[in-house]
């Protein structure tokens, strides 16, 4: 197991502190920002890494509801990592999905695969 996975494994294993700040309303932790985008970027990794082929698989089976929540959850999970080209490719394939309708093209899902293979390199790098 490589050192990142390590520590972000041993960060997840404790307990992480969330709750309501007393003086200012909002959320906050006791992991520093650079830590949580670590674990952010790790679990993207881990779970990501192959969403363009279960959006394809998705929509082969004609199951586009579920292509539409797959592309929107990439294209959210993207924005929280600042991968803003995936994040658009994700948003366009979201697009096409629109009203129960598949209208996604064979050259937006080839962006969607370009822009989550660059990403994952960039993460992992």
């Amino acid at each position: 197991m490589d050192n990142i996975e390590y520590n972000i494994i041993t960060t997840m294993n404790d307990d992480i502190s969330v709750g309501i700040d007393q003086d200012q309303i909002g959320l906050y932790s006791k992991y520093t920002d650079d830590t949580l985008l670590q674990i952010l970027a790790y679990l993207f990794v881990k779970n990501c890494t192959e969403k363009h082929i279960e959006i394809a698989d998705a929509l082969k089976s004609g199951d586009i509801a579920h292509a539409h929540r797959l592309a929107h959850n990439l294209k959210s999970n993207a924005g929280q990592l600042k991968l803003y080209d995936l994040q658009n490719a994700a948003g366009t394939v979201e697009d096409s999905l629109e009203n129960g309708e598949n209208n996604v093209t064979e050259h937006e899902m080839k962006i969607l695969e370009t822009e989550l293979v660059a990403a994952i390199k960039e993460l992992s790098s």
